[in-house]
């Protein structure tokens, strides 16, 4: 029996080499991982992904003599060479301009994150973890990128105390938003020149974190994760505890994630912040909502997303809990067959949606029942309202 022909002859090694670093530039450590590191031993080894892509810059791997801890990877990490983030971003631009215009007017800001993820291990300091739980508080003060090193579940982050497992501290000068006023040398709202480099504006509002569980040991402690400022991306991220999102500077975007075990709600948002989840994260089985708005918190999900938010195990809860001043849940949909579904999605998600009421109700749920209130009625004061702890909704 014959042996079919051949659709395509064999390529010279320099020229499939040459596809492979053009590709890798492009797609950075997701593209090198899918693709190519399992095409031939001669790019099976991070050596030839740091000297081919990063410029010979090496990868941050914990542990390791040089990165014993997550924390030491966070804050030493480095990027790659100038030369190596020119070459990847012209790849990418190359790749775009072949590829087309694309996308949809009410998905770009989704669009825009994906876009961030393009050059996964290029344009950012980069961290590999490997396999084990690491005992750690992390706090991320810089734009890094985060990656667990293993299948689902093998990398695990465990706060103690009453600190989360991980944190956007938002600490620099860059913390605020614009118009919002600014730190030393901040051109936000002022009128003056930011003079500081990018590197020492930066506070790690562009991280990304991937393939990593979070979780605290202190069971009382209410948060897996906190972000306090920025933008940053959450993508395969296990939470076993909540997520809390605060600050009119704060939109983080979910994707592929898991929350589940929080103590109360699976997600909190709260001082004007907003986070983006799509690609059919899950939200289920905490100790109330499954997702928090309070004082003009707001939220946008996909359709899949969206179907996936459930209340408390117990059925006490809902789905979604909003304050008076909150925008609400917004739902969108990617592609044809999402926004055919928009709409039931919605309906789904607002028949689980409890909305607190002006005045009382909101006020006790969000300061709880007034002791000094309670006094002074027993005392015969009967000038005193619920309506004036200080909220301002």
């Amino acid at each position: 029996m014959e042996s079919p022909p051949r659709v395509l002859p064999d390529l010279p090694w320099d020229i499939v080499e040459r596809i492979a670093v053009s590709n890798c530039r492009a797609g950075g450590l997701r593209e090198w991982c899918s693709t190519w590191r399992a095409t031939c031993r001669a790019f099976a080894e991070l050596a030839w992904f740091e000297h081919h892509v990063r410029g010979g810059v090496k990868l941050a791997v914990v542990p390791s003599e040089a990165y014993p801890t997550v924390q030491a990877g966070v804050s030493r990490a480095q990027a790659a060479s100038p030369a190596a983030v020119a070459a990847a971003a012209a790849e990418r631009a190359r790749f775009e301009k072949a590829e087309g215009s694309r996308g949809v007017s009410e998905t770009a800001r989704v669009d825009a994150s994906r876009k961030k993820n393009d050059a996964l291990g290029v344009d950012l300091p980069a961290v590999l973890v490997s396999r084990g739980a690491y005992a750690e508080n992390v706090r991320i003060t810089r734009s890094v990128f985060l990656l667990g090193w293993g299948a689902e579940g093998d990398v695990r982050v465990e706060g103690g105390g009453w600190e989360p497992a991980l944190a956007f501290a938002g600490l620099g000068v860059d913390e605020r938003a614009p118009g919002r006023g600014g730190g030393v040398n901040s051109s936000a709202g002022d009128g003056k020149v930011n003079t500081l480099p990018e590197a020492a504006r930066d506070t790690g509002g562009r991280a990304i974190c991937q393939n990593v569980t979070l979780r605290c040991r202190n069971r009382a402690q209410a948060y897996a994760a906190i972000v306090v400022a920025g933008t940053p991306v959450f993508e395969r991220i296990i939470f076993e505890g909540g997520a809390l999102v605060l600050g009119a500077a704060t939109n983080p975007t979910f994707s592929r994630c898991a929350i589940r075990g929080a103590r109360g709600a699976g997600c909190k948002v709260t001082d004007h912040g907003c986070f983006d989840m799509f690609d059919a994260c899950i939200v289920e089985k905490n100790g109330s909502y499954g997702l928090c708005l309070e004082r003009h918190g707001s939220a946008r999900v996909d359709v899949a997303t969206a179907m996936r938010v459930r209340g408390s195990a117990d059925g006490a809860h809902e789905a979604v809990l909003q304050t008076p001043d909150s925008p609400g849940v917004a739902v969108f949909g990617v592609g044809d067959e999402d926004l055919k579904n928009v709409d039931d999605a919605r309906a789904w998600l607002l028949a689980r949606t409890r909305r607190l009421a002006p005045g009382a109700e909101t006020q006790t749920y969000l300061h709880g029942e007034a002791v000094e209130g309670k006094w002074l009625e027993a005392c015969g004061i009967e000038h005193w309202s619920p309506d004036a702890i200080g909220y301002d909704g």
